[in-house]
């Protein structure tokens, strides 16, 4: 008998927790920033230093709903799933991180990769902001002690504590992505489509 089968590859961040984190509603400030000048590449050599400006842009915090932080190409050694997520929801520190990371260029990018995916999602899961972060070399124009402490941070809790994990979803052709959204869903999951679902060619198998 030949089997026919379809599937549907989701990008899919499903992140499951034993306990679930509690949200407050949500407010809206303005950041305290002043207008920047226009950022211009110094120099390309092994480090790209761009020029600062004289302030920072004005931003708006209070929108987002969920801050991620996941091991970007799951390649850390140190961490024991390659898949770990830390996932926050509590407001305080939610908007402690826009504050951090809004409107805030790095002042050098040194060529040596990166190690982070930070991601800042609103409450229809829509990405507001998405960064990748290198713990090593990554420089910030504003406060960068602070967002290299509360990255370590991170990191240590991705290698010891994580709070979720990530995985890839395969559904086969008799599931809409939407009915699989749905089940995960209503069993505990949580689901974030991060690089949106793609369709993959179809496959045939001899059982």
């Amino acid at each position: 008998m030949i089997k026919f089968m379809k599937s549907f590859c989701a990008a899919l961040l499903v992140l499951f927790a034993a306990l679930l984190c509690s949200c407050k509603t949500e407010t809206s400030k303005e950041g305290s920033a002043t207008t920047a000048d226009s950022l211009s590449i110094a120099s390309i050599q092994d480090t790209i230093e761009f020029g600062c400006g004289s302030g920072r842009k004005p931003f708006v915090t209070g929108n987002t709903k969920y801050f991620i932080v996941t091991n970007a190409f799951f390649n850390d050694v140190k961490m024991k799933r390659k898949n770990a997520a830390v996932l926050i929801m509590d407001e305080e520190e939610i908007v402690e991180n826009e504050n951090l990371f809004f409107e805030n260029p790095k002042r050098a990018v040194y060529l040596c990769g990166y190690e982070y995916d930070v991601i800042f999602l609103d409450k229809e899961k829509a990405a507001i902001e998405r960064l990748l972060h290198n713990t090593r070399c990554h420089d910030y124009c504003f406060a960068n002690d602070s967002i290299r402490d509360r990255m370590e941070i991170y990191k240590n809790r991705l290698i010891e504590d994580p709070t979720h994990y990530i995985y890839d979803l395969k559904i086969m052709d008799n599931y809409t992505l939407e009915k699989a959204i749905t089940e995960l869903t209503d069993a505990g999951f949580m689901i974030f489509s991060l690089s949106g679902s793609s369709e993959h060619k179809i496959q045939f198998g001899r059982t």
